[in-house]
């Protein structure tokens, strides 16, 4: 797990609309400063303005993610992404763990309900194998 992969997830996943609008929301005191909007305005017209901020909202969000290419950045950041994730699922309740990592399975799920079937099988039939082995 990389930071590069955190934040593809983020902006790429079910939940990317919700790290859009983060990012918008940090950029929009800079698009919407007095003189950079009022210039904006003047110089494309108020309609031409929102499409122009639409596109560097747009454009922010698609460079948000260049620095993640960096493998030297990623490097000095996977001890403190690694320290973050860890403590966080520590502090998660174990409903919320259960929820966390049941989508990680959920697709072999079946797999692991036919080893342990199995494995209680066979368990089972050592057991009465052992127990009565002398019966016989």
């Amino acid at each position: 797990m990389t930071i590069k992969h955190l934040m593809a997830a983020m902006l790429n996943g079910p939940k990317k609309e919700r790290a859009r609008a983060l990012i918008k929301k940090h950029i929009r005191p800079i698009i919407e400063g007095g003189a950079v909007k009022m210039a904006a305005q003047l110089a494309v017209g108020p309609s031409g303005y929102i499409k122009l901020k639409r596109s560097i909202e747009n454009k922010a969000i698609e460079i948000s993610t260049d620095q993640f290419d960096d493998p030297k950045f990623n490097e000095e950041r996977a001890s403190l992404v690694a320290n973050l994730i860890q403590e966080r699922m520590e502090n998660l309740s174990p409903a919320e763990f259960q929820d966390l990592l049941r989508p990680a399975f959920e697709e072999d799920e079946w797999i692991l309900i036919a080893i342990g079937a199995l494995l209680g099988l066979l368990a089972g039939t050592a057991q009465l194998f052992l127990m009565f082995a002398g019966s016989f």
